[in-house]
Protein backbone atom coordinates (compact mmCIF):
# COMPACT_ATOMS: atom_id res chain seq x y z
CA UNK A 1 0.00 0.00 0.00
CA UNK A 2 1.53 3.29 -1.16
CA UNK A 3 1.46 6.15 1.93
CA UNK A 4 -0.83 8.17 -0.84
CA UNK A 5 -3.45 5.06 -0.30
CA UNK A 6 -2.61 4.65 3.30
CA UNK A 7 -3.36 8.65 4.50
CA UNK A 8 -6.55 8.67 2.43
CA UNK A 9 -8.13 5.27 4.39
CA UNK A 10 -7.12 6.93 7.02
CA UNK A 11 -9.06 10.38 6.51
CA UNK A 12 -11.90 8.66 5.30
CA UNK A 13 -12.54 6.39 7.99
CA UNK A 14 -14.04 8.82 10.73
CA UNK A 15 -16.21 10.21 7.90
CA UNK A 16 -17.39 6.58 7.21
CA UNK A 17 -16.43 6.46 3.73
CA UNK A 18 -13.05 3.51 3.82
CA UNK A 19 -14.14 1.53 1.20
CA UNK A 20 -12.97 -2.25 0.84
CA UNK A 21 -12.79 -3.44 -2.79
CA UNK A 22 -9.83 -5.81 -2.04
CA UNK A 23 -11.03 -8.35 0.70
CA UNK A 24 -7.83 -9.96 0.10
CA UNK A 25 -5.99 -7.49 1.92
CA UNK A 26 -6.21 -5.21 5.10
CA UNK A 27 -6.67 -1.48 4.58
CA UNK A 28 -5.17 1.27 6.44
CA UNK A 29 -7.37 1.30 9.15
CA UNK A 30 -7.50 -2.63 9.47
CA UNK A 31 -3.12 -2.38 9.57
CA UNK A 32 -3.11 0.20 12.20
CA UNK A 33 -6.11 -1.27 14.19
CA UNK A 34 -4.32 -4.65 14.39
CA UNK A 35 -0.51 -2.61 15.37
CA UNK A 36 -2.30 -0.77 17.78
CA UNK A 37 -3.82 -4.16 19.59
CA UNK A 38 -0.37 -6.10 19.78
CA UNK A 39 1.40 -2.69 21.22
CA UNK A 40 -1.22 -2.90 23.47
CA UNK A 41 -0.92 -6.46 24.08
CA UNK A 42 2.71 -5.60 24.70
CA UNK A 43 2.19 -3.02 27.38
CA UNK A 44 -0.35 -4.75 29.11
CA UNK A 45 2.48 -7.51 30.01
CA UNK A 46 5.35 -5.20 30.88
CA UNK A 47 3.20 -3.36 33.10
CA UNK A 48 1.35 -6.27 34.55
CA UNK A 49 4.86 -6.96 35.15
CA UNK A 50 5.86 -3.72 37.16
CA UNK A 51 2.78 -4.62 39.12
CA UNK A 52 3.30 -8.16 39.80
CA UNK A 53 7.20 -7.66 40.81
CA UNK A 54 7.58 -3.73 40.92
CA UNK A 55 10.59 -4.44 43.05
CA UNK A 56 12.52 -7.27 41.35
CA UNK A 57 12.08 -5.47 37.85
CA UNK A 58 13.52 -1.73 38.81
CA UNK A 59 14.59 -0.95 35.01
CA UNK A 60 11.04 -1.76 33.48
CA UNK A 61 9.88 0.17 36.78
CA UNK A 62 11.52 3.25 35.41
CA UNK A 63 11.29 2.88 32.13
CA UNK A 64 7.42 2.93 32.44
CA UNK A 65 7.47 5.96 34.58
CA UNK A 66 7.42 4.33 37.86
CA UNK A 67 4.67 2.53 39.82
CA UNK A 68 1.73 4.56 39.72
CA UNK A 69 2.08 5.02 36.05
CA UNK A 70 2.52 2.06 35.08
CA UNK A 71 -0.58 0.97 36.71
CA UNK A 72 -2.22 3.71 34.62
CA UNK A 73 -0.79 2.32 31.94
CA UNK A 74 -2.04 -1.68 32.51
CA UNK A 75 -5.38 -0.21 33.59
CA UNK A 76 -5.90 1.59 30.57
CA UNK A 77 -4.20 -1.07 28.28
CA UNK A 78 -6.81 -3.09 30.33
CA UNK A 79 -9.67 -0.74 28.67
CA UNK A 80 -8.23 -0.33 25.16
CA UNK A 81 -9.91 -3.40 23.14
CA UNK A 82 -13.36 -1.91 24.35
CA UNK A 83 -12.46 1.51 23.18
CA UNK A 84 -11.69 -0.10 19.61
CA UNK A 85 -15.17 -1.45 19.51
CA UNK A 86 -16.50 1.65 18.71
CA UNK A 87 -20.43 0.89 18.42
CA UNK A 88 -22.04 -2.39 20.00
CA UNK A 89 -21.51 -4.30 17.16
CA UNK A 90 -17.94 -3.97 17.15
CA UNK A 91 -17.54 -2.61 13.92
CA UNK A 92 -17.64 0.91 14.45
CA UNK A 93 -18.75 3.61 11.59
CA UNK A 94 -15.52 2.69 9.57
CA UNK A 95 -16.66 -1.17 9.52
CA UNK A 96 -20.14 0.26 8.57
CA UNK A 97 -18.81 1.05 5.62
CA UNK A 98 -16.96 -1.95 4.57
CA UNK A 99 -20.03 -3.84 5.27
CA UNK A 100 -21.70 -1.82 2.57
CA UNK A 101 -19.25 -3.64 -0.03
CA UNK A 102 -20.48 -6.75 1.47
CA UNK A 103 -24.02 -5.84 0.34
CA UNK A 104 -22.95 -5.54 -3.27
CA UNK A 105 -22.51 -9.22 -3.34
CA UNK A 106 -24.83 -11.90 -4.83
CA UNK A 107 -27.66 -13.07 -2.91
CA UNK A 108 -26.13 -16.13 -2.84
CA UNK A 109 -23.26 -15.31 -0.98
CA UNK A 110 -25.46 -12.62 1.42
CA UNK A 111 -27.81 -15.58 2.25
CA UNK A 112 -24.82 -17.77 3.63
CA UNK A 113 -23.69 -14.04 5.93
CA UNK A 114 -25.46 -15.19 9.30
CA UNK A 115 -26.22 -12.48 11.60
CA UNK A 116 -24.66 -13.40 15.47
CA UNK A 117 -26.01 -13.10 18.33
CA UNK A 118 -24.70 -9.62 20.17
CA UNK A 119 -23.41 -9.95 23.86
CA UNK A 120 -22.16 -7.18 26.11
CA UNK A 121 -18.87 -8.87 27.90
CA UNK A 122 -18.21 -6.30 30.01
CA UNK A 123 -22.15 -6.69 31.78
CA UNK A 124 -21.71 -10.63 31.43
CA UNK A 125 -18.80 -10.06 33.92
CA UNK A 126 -20.27 -7.62 36.14
CA UNK A 127 -23.25 -9.87 36.49
CA UNK A 128 -20.93 -12.73 37.66
CA UNK A 129 -18.87 -11.09 40.22
CA UNK A 130 -22.05 -10.02 41.51
CA UNK A 131 -23.22 -12.97 42.36
CA UNK A 132 -19.99 -13.86 43.61
CA UNK A 133 -19.41 -14.08 48.07
CA UNK A 134 -16.95 -11.47 48.96
CA UNK A 135 -14.60 -14.26 50.21
CA UNK A 136 -14.70 -16.01 46.69
CA UNK A 137 -14.65 -12.57 44.51
CA UNK A 138 -10.81 -11.84 46.75
CA UNK A 139 -10.45 -15.45 45.83
CA UNK A 140 -11.12 -15.34 42.09
CA UNK A 141 -9.25 -11.75 42.10
CA UNK A 142 -6.18 -12.81 43.32
CA UNK A 143 -5.45 -15.84 41.63
CA UNK A 144 -6.32 -14.20 38.47
CA UNK A 145 -3.31 -12.07 38.83
CA UNK A 146 -0.79 -14.98 39.45
CA UNK A 147 -0.10 -18.54 37.65
CA UNK A 148 -2.68 -19.61 39.64
CA UNK A 149 -5.11 -17.66 37.06
CA UNK A 150 -5.12 -20.81 35.17
CA UNK A 151 -7.63 -22.12 37.69
CA UNK A 152 -10.07 -19.93 36.00
CA UNK A 153 -9.97 -22.27 33.07
CA UNK A 154 -10.85 -25.72 34.57
CA UNK A 155 -14.98 -24.57 34.40
CA UNK A 156 -14.64 -26.99 38.21
CA UNK A 157 -15.77 -26.22 41.35
CA UNK A 158 -12.39 -25.53 43.71
CA UNK A 159 -14.23 -26.68 46.89
CA UNK A 160 -16.30 -29.91 45.48
CA UNK A 161 -13.50 -31.19 43.03
CA UNK A 162 -9.90 -32.68 45.47
CA UNK A 163 -8.10 -33.32 42.12
CA UNK A 164 -8.75 -29.56 40.97
CA UNK A 165 -7.92 -28.21 44.80
CA UNK A 166 -4.17 -30.41 44.01
CA UNK A 167 -3.87 -28.81 40.72
CA UNK A 168 -3.92 -25.95 42.18
CA UNK A 169 -1.83 -26.33 44.87
CA UNK A 170 0.87 -27.63 42.61
CA UNK A 171 0.30 -24.04 40.81
CA UNK A 172 0.61 -22.34 43.76
CA UNK A 173 3.99 -24.35 45.36
CA UNK A 174 5.16 -23.60 41.30
CA UNK A 175 4.37 -19.60 41.63
CA UNK A 176 6.03 -19.15 45.22
CA UNK A 177 9.73 -20.94 43.31
CA UNK A 178 9.29 -18.66 40.51
CA UNK A 179 9.01 -15.77 42.85
CA UNK A 180 11.66 -16.89 45.40
CA UNK A 181 14.26 -17.51 41.97
CA UNK A 182 13.24 -14.04 41.01
CA UNK A 183 13.79 -12.71 44.42
CA UNK A 184 17.27 -11.00 44.97
CA UNK A 185 18.02 -10.42 48.74
CA UNK A 186 20.19 -7.25 47.67
CA UNK A 187 17.75 -5.26 45.67
CA UNK A 188 16.60 -2.94 47.42
CA UNK A 189 12.61 -1.13 46.92
CA UNK A 190 12.31 2.31 46.07
CA UNK A 191 12.54 5.26 48.87
CA UNK A 192 10.62 8.03 48.89
CA UNK A 193 10.81 11.84 49.90
CA UNK A 194 8.75 12.63 53.15
CA UNK A 195 6.75 15.01 51.29
CA UNK A 196 5.75 11.90 49.17
CA UNK A 197 4.20 10.18 52.58
CA UNK A 198 0.70 9.20 52.51
CA UNK A 199 -1.67 11.50 55.14
CA UNK A 200 -3.69 9.97 56.53
CA UNK A 201 -1.82 6.35 55.88
CA UNK A 202 -4.88 3.82 55.20
CA UNK A 203 -5.62 1.45 57.86
CA UNK A 204 -6.68 -2.10 56.77
CA UNK A 205 -6.92 -5.28 58.22
CA UNK A 206 -9.53 -8.36 57.99
CA UNK A 207 -11.74 -6.50 60.72
CA UNK A 208 -13.26 -3.29 61.61
CA UNK A 209 -11.01 -0.50 63.29
CA UNK A 210 -13.00 -0.15 66.05
CA UNK A 211 -12.13 -3.98 66.77
CA UNK A 212 -8.52 -2.91 66.88
CA UNK A 213 -6.79 -5.18 69.44
CA UNK A 214 -5.65 -3.00 73.21
CA UNK A 215 -1.82 -3.99 73.53
CA UNK A 216 -0.49 -3.07 77.13
CA UNK A 217 3.10 -1.99 76.15
CA UNK A 218 4.38 -2.42 79.89
CA UNK A 219 3.27 -6.02 80.47
CA UNK A 220 4.21 -6.82 76.66
CA UNK A 221 6.92 -9.70 76.07
CA UNK A 222 7.04 -10.79 72.36
CA UNK A 223 7.98 -14.50 72.67
CA UNK A 224 10.92 -16.31 70.68
CA UNK A 225 11.08 -19.55 69.91
CA UNK A 226 12.27 -22.58 67.33
CA UNK A 227 15.74 -22.83 66.08
CA UNK A 228 17.14 -19.69 68.05
CA UNK A 229 19.83 -20.02 70.50
CA UNK A 230 18.54 -17.48 72.67
CA UNK A 231 14.43 -17.88 74.13
CA UNK A 232 14.00 -15.15 76.41
CA UNK A 233 11.08 -12.95 75.99
CA UNK A 234 12.07 -9.39 75.01
CA UNK A 235 10.77 -6.24 76.38
CA UNK A 236 9.73 -3.46 74.61
CA UNK A 237 12.15 -1.09 76.41
CA UNK A 238 14.77 -3.99 75.51
CA UNK A 239 13.72 -3.51 71.54
CA UNK A 240 13.98 -0.27 71.43
CA UNK A 241 17.74 -0.39 72.76
CA UNK A 242 18.97 -2.10 69.65
CA UNK A 243 20.01 -0.40 67.17
CA UNK A 244 17.57 1.52 64.96
CA UNK A 245 16.87 2.61 61.30
CA UNK A 246 14.49 4.45 59.27
CA UNK A 247 12.87 3.88 55.92
CA UNK A 248 10.54 5.44 53.76
CA UNK A 249 8.90 3.19 51.01
CA UNK A 250 6.01 1.76 49.64
CA UNK A 251 3.40 -0.47 51.16
CA UNK A 252 1.58 -2.51 48.22
CA UNK A 253 -1.82 -3.75 49.09
CA UNK A 254 -2.73 -7.00 47.28
CA UNK A 255 -6.25 -5.09 46.42
CA UNK A 256 -4.84 -3.13 44.08
CA UNK A 257 -4.07 0.16 46.02
CA UNK A 258 -0.68 1.42 47.46
CA UNK A 259 0.29 3.96 50.23
CA UNK A 260 3.95 5.75 50.83
CA UNK A 261 4.81 5.41 54.93
CA UNK A 262 7.29 6.65 57.25
CA UNK A 263 8.51 3.36 59.35
CA UNK A 264 11.22 3.03 62.17
CA UNK A 265 12.50 0.04 64.26
CA UNK A 266 15.26 -2.92 64.34
CA UNK A 267 16.56 -4.20 61.06
CA UNK A 268 15.05 -7.85 60.93
CA UNK A 269 18.59 -9.46 60.46
CA UNK A 270 19.98 -7.91 63.39
CA UNK A 271 17.20 -9.07 65.94
CA UNK A 272 17.80 -12.57 63.95
CA UNK A 273 21.48 -12.88 64.72
CA UNK A 274 20.97 -11.44 68.23
CA UNK A 275 18.76 -13.94 69.29
CA UNK A 276 21.23 -16.82 67.64
CA UNK A 277 18.77 -17.62 64.63
CA UNK A 278 19.56 -20.43 62.57
CA UNK A 279 19.90 -18.58 59.40
CA UNK A 280 19.84 -21.63 57.56
CA UNK A 281 16.40 -22.38 58.46
CA UNK A 282 14.03 -22.07 55.41
CA UNK A 283 11.16 -20.09 57.43
CA UNK A 284 10.36 -17.65 60.13
CA UNK A 285 6.74 -17.72 61.60
CA UNK A 286 4.53 -14.87 63.35
CA UNK A 287 1.66 -14.79 65.84
CA UNK A 288 -0.10 -11.77 66.20
CA UNK A 289 -2.59 -10.30 69.18
CA UNK A 290 -5.24 -9.93 66.39
CA UNK A 291 -5.51 -13.81 65.63
CA UNK A 292 -3.66 -13.25 62.49
CA UNK A 293 -0.52 -15.28 61.77
CA UNK A 294 1.78 -15.97 58.92
CA UNK A 295 5.03 -16.73 57.69
CA UNK A 296 8.07 -15.94 55.44
CA UNK A 297 11.31 -16.91 53.53
CA UNK A 298 14.54 -16.43 55.39
CA UNK A 299 16.21 -14.84 52.29
CA UNK A 300 13.62 -11.97 53.29
CA UNK A 301 13.78 -12.20 56.51
CA UNK A 302 17.34 -11.17 55.96
CA UNK A 303 16.76 -8.44 53.41
CA UNK A 304 18.56 -5.32 54.65
CA UNK A 305 14.89 -3.60 54.59
CA UNK A 306 12.81 -6.24 56.42
CA UNK A 307 11.96 -4.12 59.69
CA UNK A 308 10.99 -5.45 63.05
CA UNK A 309 8.97 -1.74 62.96
CA UNK A 310 8.52 -0.07 66.38
CA UNK A 311 7.67 3.68 65.11
CA UNK A 312 4.71 5.33 62.63
CA UNK A 313 6.51 9.18 61.24
CA UNK A 314 8.43 9.46 64.12
CA UNK A 315 5.78 8.86 66.50
CA UNK A 316 5.16 5.60 68.46
CA UNK A 317 3.47 3.05 66.36
CA UNK A 318 -0.12 3.66 66.45
CA UNK A 319 -2.71 0.73 67.72
CA UNK A 320 -4.52 0.41 64.13
CA UNK A 321 -0.84 0.46 62.36
CA UNK A 322 0.16 -2.13 64.34
CA UNK A 323 1.16 -1.72 68.11
CA UNK A 324 3.32 -2.78 69.68
CA UNK A 325 5.07 -4.03 66.42
CA UNK A 326 4.95 -5.59 63.26
CA UNK A 327 6.79 -6.66 60.43
CA UNK A 328 7.74 -4.30 57.23
CA UNK A 329 8.57 -5.65 54.16
CA UNK A 330 8.64 -3.41 51.14
CA UNK A 331 10.22 -6.53 48.95
CA UNK A 332 5.94 -8.28 50.15
CA UNK A 333 2.88 -7.28 49.66
CA UNK A 334 0.78 -5.76 52.44
CA UNK A 335 -0.99 -8.89 53.84
CA UNK A 336 2.51 -10.72 54.48
CA UNK A 337 3.54 -7.81 56.86
CA UNK A 338 2.18 -8.66 60.37
CA UNK A 339 0.73 -6.37 62.92
CA UNK A 340 0.55 -6.50 66.73
CA UNK A 341 3.61 -9.46 66.66
CA UNK A 342 3.34 -11.43 69.87
CA UNK A 343 5.27 -14.73 69.00
CA UNK A 344 8.00 -14.99 66.63
CA UNK A 345 9.63 -18.45 65.67
CA UNK A 346 12.00 -20.09 63.25
CA UNK A 347 11.22 -23.28 62.01
CA UNK A 348 11.90 -25.97 58.77
CA UNK A 349 8.32 -27.25 58.87
CA UNK A 350 5.87 -25.07 56.69
CA UNK A 351 4.16 -22.56 58.98
CA UNK A 352 1.41 -21.54 56.29
CA UNK A 353 -0.98 -18.10 57.04
CA UNK A 354 -4.28 -16.55 57.76
CA UNK A 355 -4.68 -15.44 54.34
CA UNK A 356 -2.50 -18.34 52.90
CA UNK A 357 -4.70 -21.20 54.00
CA UNK A 358 -7.51 -19.75 52.14
CA UNK A 359 -5.81 -19.51 48.75
CA UNK A 360 -3.51 -16.42 48.71
CA UNK A 361 -0.05 -17.09 47.03
CA UNK A 362 2.41 -18.06 49.80
CA UNK A 363 5.32 -15.56 49.12
CA UNK A 364 3.51 -12.94 48.41
CA UNK A 365 6.11 -11.00 46.77
CA UNK A 366 5.84 -7.29 45.35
Amino acid sequence: MSPRAFLADLNAAPHGHLSHADLRNYNAVQRVAYLAVILDIVLLVLSGLVLWKSVQFPLLRELLGGYETARYVHFYSMAFPGRLRGDPSGHGRAGAAQLGRHAARPLKEKQMIKKSPLVDGDAVVKAALGRLEQPARRLFLQRSLTLGGLSLLSGCSITDNESVEKALLKISKMNDKVQAWLFDPNRLAPTYPASMITQPFPYNAFYSEDKVPQVDGDDFRLEVSGLVTDRHAWSLPELHALPQTEQITRHICVEGWSAIGRWGGVPFSTFLRRVGADLTARYVGFKCADDYYTSIDMPTALHPQTQLTLSWDGQVLPPKYGYPMKLRMPTKLGYKNPKHIQAIFVTNTYPGGYWEDQGYNWFGGS
